[in-house]
């Protein structure tokens, strides 16, 4: 080419070549050859000259040379013997691109450097940094541009088009859908779904499927929220016309060629606008990769008959996409990586990230060429590759004619060393005067800490004796619920306020307990007419279909249930079988009791099971529940999880109530309460209070927890929701947590 040309400068200047490959060596040859006079400039260091040899030869084996050299005392930039070098520790990586970015800032208000592409930043692991470093150089104003080009299967606009075939293929998994259908980069899709899809995503619990987000109406048919469950109808419209808009690419999902899918999804790219605010060729360039990738027929031989589907379309798609980049194109700062510098002489360099283990870094691991195969063949090794990293940092530092080093000293609990290449003792602290943003601007006001705008809940005691006064029933549960935390029940069952939380891919606890406590019910009805452990299961089963059929469950989860429960079904056989071998006998589940266990303290609540002592066989009436002379029951509480009832937490703290205020409930009723209990359907055993070798009687537990009682309501009459909790690990996954004074609030 160069002889083609005819090109034949009069001088040529090489700088900074070191290690040239043969086809360097094979340009470099001709352009020497090709010119009158050459001035080659060459780094002489007998720590390096394993690096810097090579060339040396090049040049002294193929032409004739005139050596010289330079006089270090008049060499600008100083060498690294004459310079002070000295590194920032920053507390963090945060910190540490904050304070190279006000550095750069203060050097351009100060006239110092008024010419930002001088200026280079670097880091030897770049990733790491890439978008921090774009977030704060934004927030102080300083244009950036990184020197590694994106591909561009990793650019926004790319991603939300990949979205829409993964979300095909996948049968519309909620988050490649919901980001196609969120996308800015469809601008002719519904601005109602910008809107909403996040709240549905979050609310609905969908997991994949065409008919779970047809079917929105009815899967939110219990959302709280007004405005969601009013724009529904129409979010399902818009679903219909989307759905519409996507068929003909659905049609291809299993047998659609190259170039049926490359037309359909260009088709729809057309209809929904697919556009880019900051490249407007986007969909230009679209549409050419889709033209090249519908050759791809072309080369798959006829008589194979192979039609991959969108799955493979994707798979070439993404290797075209991953495979093509988008330059880097702008202004200002050039951010780039530690090996990117090779050969670089920066008026201005910004070296950060240098702590042990980043630089010098280790290769990645060959696992076809060990790295005794690679010394052998005379390619980099270990030894080389580190070696390498010292030579450029050298370099760097000897170049640079203004150099500002640091590295982070720690990441959340990790700290770091600073590299090995840094100078010992030679850290600094900077001070860099001055508001350059925004941020510090409103910062430098007179700090007001957000602990002194987080008050205690205030409300006057008349506003709750409608729900909690003399004249009404106060749950059972509800008593519980406020010794647990006062702010808490104020939120939760006062104001009816819940967090928004993405809705998992399971069973909401408290269908899963409905559906536990019905099959109990229904099975313990009949325990006594159960002559072994076979009938048991067989009528289990047909409960169990039974049952299931009528909950809006999916069929994996009404498995997953039926399994589940037949598995610890034996025992629950035994445990049912060591309660009739103590006594005791079913007598009605779902007791409704209610009564006035303290002088203007009315209860009620709703007692999971009563067993009943028999005596002399008598039978007992499982339809009302009355007071006879066969009186004596035990109360129990179904539980799908853990038992837990601490015998020394009810006494000394007054947790769990629950159970003894039942137990009071059925006292005042006329019934002799032996004991009460939590049973376990996960652990399949009940917890008993009071137990075997319980010093105290049911009757001592019922009167500690009715002076609990009167102290608990007494203060909700008043309206005290001060945030206390009566265990603190109640605080540990509290939503209100961020907000709430005592967590939040100074100590006095």
């Amino acid at each position: 080419i160069i002889s083609r040309h005819n090109y034949s400068p009069a001088i040529l200047i090489l700088d900074g070549f070191y290690e040239v490959t043969p086809s360097e060596e094979l340009i470099l040859k001709s352009l020497i050859e090709h010119t009158e006079t050459t001035l080659i400039l060459m780094t002489y260091d007998d720590n390096f000259t394993s690096i810097t040899n090579s060339f040396d030869d090049f040049i002294k084996n193929n032409f004739s040379i005139e050596t010289g050299s330079v006089d270090p005392e008049t060499a600008l930039p100083l060498p690294l013997s004459e310079k002070r070098l000295s590194y920032v520790s920053y507390p963090g990586i945060d910190e540490e691109v904050e304070g190279i970015a006000r550095h750069i800032k203060n050097l351009f208000i100060s006239g110092r450097c008024r010419s930002l592409d001088k200026i280079i930043v670097a880091f030897p692991k770049l990733h790491v940094y890439h978008d921090i470093v774009q977030r704060v150089f934004k927030r102080y104003g300083i244009p950036c541009t990184f020197s590694i080009s994106k591909p561009l299967g990793k650019t926004e606009p790319y991603l939300a088009l990949t979205a829409i075939l993964e979300s095909i293929t996948d049968d519309y998994p909620r988050l490649p859908f919901s980001r196609f259908l969120t996308s800015p980069h469809f601008k002719k899709m519904p601005a109602l779904f910008r809107e909403w899809i996040p709240q549905i995503s979050l609310y609905s619990g969908i997991i994949k499927g065409k008919n779970s987000w047809l079917g929105l109406s009815k899967t939110l048919s219990d959302v709280k929220s007004p405005a969601l469950r009013d724009i529904l109808p129409e979010v399902e419209k818009e679903f219909k016309w989307i759905f519409k808009k996507l068929k003909p690419l659905e049609s291809l999902k299993d047998r659609g060629t190259f170039k049926q899918t490359s037309e359909a999804l260009h088709k729809l790219l057309s209809e929904l606008d697919f556009s880019d605010a900051e490249d407007i060729d986007i969909g230009e360039q679209a549409a050419d990769i889709l033209k090249e990738l519908s050759l791809i027929d072309n080369l798959i031989l006829a008589d194979t008959g192979n039609k991959g589907g969108l799955r493979e379309f994707i798979d070439s798609l993404r290797y075209i996409l991953n495979a093509s980049e988008k330059e880097a194109e702008g202004e200002g700062v050039q951010v780039s990586g530690f090996f990117e510098l090779r050969g670089a002489e920066p008026e201005y360099l910004y070296l950060g990230g240098l702590k042990d283990g980043d630089l010098p870094s280790m290769p990645e691991i060959d696992l076809l060429l060990p790295d005794n195969v690679k010394t052998k063949l005379g390619l980099v090794n270990m030894k080389r590759y580190l070696h390498l990293q010292q030579f450029i940092f050298q370099w760097l530092i000897d170049s640079s004619k203004n150099l500002h080093l640091s590295y982070p000293a720690m990441e959340a609990d990790r700290l770091f060393l600073p590299s090995p290449f840094l100078p010992w003792k030679a850290e600094t602290t900077e001070k860099t005067p001055g508001i350059l943003c925004r941020e510090e601007e409103l910062l430098s006001h007179p700090e007001i800490p957000l602990s002194s705008h987080i008050k205690e809940i205030g409300i006057k005691s008349r506003l709750i004796k409608k729900q909690f006064g003399e004249n009404s029933k106060i749950r059972v549960t509800d008593i519980d619920s406020y010794r647990t935390c006062h702010r808490k029940f104020f939120i939760e069952k006062i104001l009816k306020l819940e967090p928004s939380e993405t809705k998992e891919y399971e069973i909401e606890a408290m269908l899963l307990g409905t559906i536990i406590h019905e099959i109990m019910e229904e099975l313990m009805a009949k325990s006594r007419s159960y002559r072994d452990f076979d009938e048991m299961k067989a009528d289990a089963e047909k409960l169990l279909a039974k049952l299931l059929a009528e909950k809006p469950l999916e069929n994996y989860w009404k498995n997953f249930i039926r399994d589940s429960f037949l598995s610890i079904l034996p025992e629950i056989y035994e445990l049912e079988s060591e309660l009739r071998a103590e006594g005791y006998s079913f007598m009605k589940a779902e007791v409704l009791v209610e009564g006035e266990v303290i002088k203007n303290i009315k209860l009620k609540g709703k007692i999971d099971r009563v067993d009943i002592k028999i005596q002399n066989s008598s039978r007992t009436s499982r339809d009302k529940i009355k007071s006879s002379e066969n009186n004596e029951v035990e109360i129990i509480d179904y539980k799908t999880g853990a038992a837990q009832l601490s015998r020394t937490e009810i006494v000394n703290k007054g947790a769990s109530l629950q159970l003894f205020l039942y137990a009071a409930l059925m006292k005042s009723l006329g019934f002799k309460v032996n004991r009460a209990g939590i049973y376990s359907v996960k652990d399949t055993k009940i917890t008993w209070v009071p137990g075997k070798k319980d010093s105290l009687t049911m009757d001592d537990y019922i009167e500690t927890c009715l002076k609990y009682l009167e102290k608990t309501v007494s203060d909700l009459r008043k309206g005290d929701f001060t945030a206390l909790p009566l265990n603190e690990q109640t605080c540990r996954n509290c939503h209100e947590r961020a907000y709430c004074p005592y967590i939040q609030a100074p100590s006095n």
